[in-house]
């Protein structure tokens, strides 16, 4: 009850997938270059392949986790949930430089004393 292995050699293991050599990936590049095959047997083709790639991975729990909407969804959340974390942070530090210059050109005209401009630099001290 091990990996179905698919080359007619008997020196290949049923548990270890072996790997093509070059001239073997260019013969099978070049029959289905001469076949010009039509869609149907593409797809057949991919069937094939795709049938192998689950044999393959079948007592692979996290493969077969992976391939469900849940797994996406969460992993989509995730990824958008960084990307919002990073953006936010970028946007509230050049938002704090911006007042943080403001409030120094401000300062430099004497109108506002310096502790209300650390306050406003530094969120939550409370200087003034």
């Amino acid at each position: 009850m091990g990996v179905k292995n698919y080359n007619n050699d008997q020196q290949s293991s049923k548990i270890k997938k072996d790997a093509l050599d070059n001239e073997e990936i260019e013969e099978i590049a070049q029959e289905l270059i001469d076949e010009n095959p039509t869609p149907e047997e593409q797809t057949k083709i991919l069937n094939n392949a795709l049938d192998k790639i689950l044999v393959t991975h079948r007592n692979s729990r996290i493969f077969l986790f992976m391939l469900t909407g849940p797994f996406f969804a969460f992993f989509m959340i995730f990824k958008y949930s960084i990307k919002a974390v990073i953006l936010t942070y970028l946007w509230r530090k050049r938002k704090r430089e911006a007042a943080s210059k403001k409030l120094a050109e401000e300062n430099a005209a004497g109108s506002v004393p310096t502790a209300a401009v650390d306050a406003i630099v530094t969120p939550g001290s409370n200087k003034v």
